[in-house]
């Protein structure tokens, strides 16, 4: 049997050479974990969403390029809501009540003043429109599209009966609900 000296050196040297391996353990984890957090750092600070740098070679090559495509013509957007929104009693189905809200989109400031200008006459006119129409097909895509059709005739009729020169491109619902 082993005396109780020798089981003490012994447990001493198990100790002594385990512990430089867990130290090496313990240290090559840390150094991981510290470049884990270093990289996510970077990550969300957005350090490596930046632009890359541009040398004045890849500048040139970029400008000639730039030269060789056509223009692009860039057409002006003006949208005009027509407030307040429409409330229209419904005849037809279970659906008794609509209300709508509708933007128009035109590339004129002559037609926004137009518009602003034949504002009765337009909600007037809007306002027959959907008080004719089907809840049924409403609900629908189709009967939506349709319904956007029907009030861009309308109105281009308005502006050309007004000889105001140019037409809206569309009609936008910003609003629609029915009951």
């Amino acid at each position: 049997m082993a005396s109780k000296d020798e089981k003490d050196e012994k447990d001493d040297s198990a100790e002594a050479s385990g512990s430089p391996k867990k130290k090496m353990i313990i240290i090559i984890g840390g150094g991981v974990l510290l470049l884990v957090i270093i990289a996510l750092t970077l990550f969300f600070t957005g350090v490596f969403d930046k632009e890359p740098v541009v040398d004045d070679a890849s500048l040139e090559t970029t400008t000639q390029t730039v030269e060789k495509e056509e223009p692009v013509e860039v057409s002006v957007v003006l949208y005009h809501a027509l407030e307040p929104a429409f409330k229209v009693n419904l005849q037809k189905g279970n659906i008794r009540v609509m209300k709508i809200a509708i933007s128009l989109v035109t590339g004129s400031e002559k037609v926004i003043d137009a518009l602003k200008l034949h504002n009765p006459l337009l909600r007037n006119n809007i306002l027959m429109i959907l008080s004719s129409q089907d809840p049924e097909l409403l609900k629908t895509a189709s009967g939506k599209s349709q319904l956007q059709l029907d009030i861009q005739t309308e109105v281009n009729e308005i502006l050309t009966n007004k000889k105001v020169g140019s037409v809206i491109d569309g009609v936008f619902f910003t609003e629609l609900v029915m009951q």
